[in-house]
C-alpha cells in the first residue's frame, strides 16, 4: 500500500526593501528581476504610496537590494 503524500508548502514571498539612509544616484535602475524603473528621487521614489514609490514591476524576487 501507498502512503499518500502532502504536497510541499510554498515559500513564502519575501518582499526585501532598499535602506533609505543609503544614496542613491538618480538615473540609478532598479536592481529587481524584470525592472526596468530609474531612481529620479528619494520624493518620487522612497516616500509615500505614490507610482514611483510603489514597485510592481517584478514578480520575481531580487538580485540585490533595489536602487543600492
Amino acid at each position: 500500500m501507498v502512503k499518500p503524500t502532502s504536497a510541499p508548502k510554498p515559500e513564502p514571498v519575501v518582499t526585501e526593501e532598499d535602506d533609505p539612509a543609503v544614496a542613491v544616484a538618480p538615473g540609478t535602475q532598479c536592481k529587481r528581476q524584470g525592472c526596468s524603473a530609474k531612481f529620479v528621487s528619494d520624493a518620487e521614489n522612497r516616500q509615500g504610496d505614490g507610482p514611483g514609490a510603489v514597485c510592481t514591476y517584478h514578480p520575481r524576487p531580487v538580485r540585490d537590494p533595489p536602487f543600492s
